[in-house]
């Protein structure tokens, strides 16, 4: 059961990401791992500030099982996508994806 909020986490990541970088929406892509970077960041802290131990444990687990791993899915997605967008241009462009013509 552990395992099911990462993965799933990291799935959506690498859905959200692949798409957005795939269909040239960059900024969108930037604006949204750039706010869960600040969430995880976020997390971090008023883990470290809660008076409470318990508290604190929970913050820091949101972030890594939550916040973490759709970071990390996003970015692996947008790589993707950008990869994917190169190389449907250089076909489009009659190129092969190693450079040469066909």
């Amino acid at each position: 059961m552990i395992w099911v909020v990462p993965l799933t986490a990291l799935a959506v990541g690498l859905l959200l990401g692949g798409l957005l970088m795939r269909t040239g929406r960059v900024a969108l892509f930037v604006a949204l791992a750039l706010g869960l970077f600040g969430i995880g960041a976020w997390m971090i802290v008023e883990g470290r500030a809660a008076e409470d131990g318990w508290t604190g444990i929970g913050y820091a687990v949101s972030a890594l099982l939550m916040a973490a791993p759709c970071l990390v899915g996003m970015l692996a997605g947008g790589a993707l996508g950008q990869w994917r967008r190169r190389v449907a241009a250089l076909r489009r462009a009659g190129l092969e994806a190693s450079g040469g013509p066909r």
